[in-house]
């Protein structure tokens, strides 16, 4: 009898020793860089601290993943465990948080908090971001954005550096954005792209910018992508600009915008004085049917000076004002047109530069005042400006001047000299046009712009 209880005793003693388990507790830490070891503790081990581990060993499933794991041995008893974990300063880990809690019941199975994540609190994080070739005529493309700051970085498609695939015609760049602090209002930054292979950087980006946002616990959302439309059947477009109130550049008048097969590229399409009317410049380019933002150029090819509607002058939203454009991004405004349904060569109207007016009519030469001298200075003015032309032989002109409607400001007739003063006491800040006419009526005008 004695050796059957023993026998009994024996086997109640095996089942309670086999009702035990395992427990593998993880503690994610890739949003501190700081952290070089973690250690864990809870009721399991009484609170003392036992090594983690982050080399694919001891329960730890990927080495260097910054996921750090350590086993606790638990009886299969239903009882709550609590843990925690400290890095090698001993500091705690899960501050803010309540310890994470787990239950292993009798039949070994385990419920409950046994991994927790440290959220970001701050840094950066690597976004993608990509750009498709669509007509595969594309061959080179850099990315920039507020991530940076602007700058401009190549992208690629050669299967290196994030790239997925060679020559697919998907660009990509993999760039680092920073993150809000932990409670903060997520972040957006907007973000291009420029083509390299046009003469000069050409944007390529169609309407707005793209825009991605990061909160603070390191999720993206938003436009990491950007596909560039599928080439249509192009026509050939005649723009024309009146450029009668302007000193034309030495450099020459430029046409651009997104319509060009190297958008913006600004010296690309040259503009030449028309035969029948030298103060309007003409030139015919292809264009697919579309809306696009443009401009003309009064010289400065490559650059932003002497575009229309450019910023640096009190007047750098001209296109925004008279409702013919929109904001550039860059502190001036552009030219909009819808020409969506254009399905034939066209030739525009004359727009008069710098203005939404495209209501000039061509003249002969015969109508041009030609004058060897013709200045305005100083121009801008706020008080007094003098315009000085050239008249050795005392002929008798007529001085106009109007707005932008057309409205006659101030005139004064029977000029015999060279030279007239004129005040901005009537005139409030804006763009004026001063015309000058001789006996016979032809004209010479010029802007005037009152500060």
């Amino acid at each position: 009898m004695k050796k059957l209880s023993l026998l009994f005793i024996l086997v109640i003693a095996v089942v309670l020793v086999q009702a035990q388990t395992d427990v593998v507790v993880t503690i994610d830490v890739s949003a501190d860089s700081d952290i070089t070891s973690v250690m864990f503790k809870g009721t399991p081990t009484g609170w003392a601290n036992v090594q983690g581990y982050d080399d694919g060993t001891n329960g730890d499933a990927t080495a260097g993943d910054n996921i750090w794991s350590a086993t606790m041995n638990v009886a299969c008893d239903g009882t709550t465990h609590e843990w925690g974990a400290v890095d090698q300063n001993d500091a705690w880990l899960l501050e803010g948080f309540p310890n994470p809690q787990f239950v292993a019941d009798a039949g070994c199975a385990v419920t409950g908090q046994t991994s927790h994540t440290i959220p970001m609190t701050g840094g950066a994080v690597p976004v993608t971001l990509t750009v498709t070739d669509s007509n595969s005529d594309i061959g080179g493309i850099s990315f920039k954005g507020a991530y940076d700051g602007w700058s401009s970085v190549a992208g690629y498609d050669d299967g290196t550096n994030g790239d997925m695939m060679a020559g697919d015609g998907i660009w990509t760049l993999q760039v680092m954005a920073d993150m809000p602090q932990a409670g903060d209002d997520p972040i957006t930054y907007e973000w291009g792209a420029d083509r390299t292979d046009c003469a000069s950087p050409a944007w390529i980006i169609i309407g707005p910018n793209r825009a991605f946002t990061v909160d603070d616990q390191g999720n993206v959302s938003g436009d990491t992508d950007y596909t560039v439309p599928t080439a249509s059947t192009t026509y050939m477009v005649t723009f024309r600009v009146y450029m009668g109130n302007e000193i034309v550049s030495s450099e020459g008048v430029y046409v651009s915008g997104a319509f060009e097969t190297c958008p913006w590229s600004k010296q690309d399409i040259q503009m030449q004085p028309s035969a029948s009317d030298p103060t309007v410049y003409e030139a015919t380019t292809p264009v697919a049917p579309g809306m696009y933002q443009w401009k003309f150029f009064n010289g400065g090819p490559g650059t932003d000076d002497g575009g229309e509607g450019g910023g640096g002058t009190p007047f750098a939203t001209v296109f925004v004002d008279e409702g013919c454009g929109v904001d550039n991004g860059l502190g001036g405004s552009n030219r909009e047109s819808d020409w969506s349904a254009l399905s034939a060569d066209a030739i525009l109207p004359i727009y008069t530069f710098n203005s939404c007016d495209d209501s000039y009519i061509a003249t002969s030469n015969s109508d041009v005042l030609e004058l060897d001298k013709f200045e305005i200075k100083p121009n801008p003015f706020s008080d007094r400006t003098v315009i000085e032309f050239s008249n050795d032989e005392g002929a008798s002109y007529d001085l106009t001047v109007t707005n932008m409607t057309g409205q006659v400001i101030t005139s004064v007739n029977n000029v015999t000299g060279n030279i007239v003063e004129l005040s901005a006491d009537n005139m409030g800040a804006g763009i004026y046009f001063a015309t000058l006419t001789d006996a016979e009526g032809r004209r010479l005008t010029r802007r005037l712009v009152v500060q």
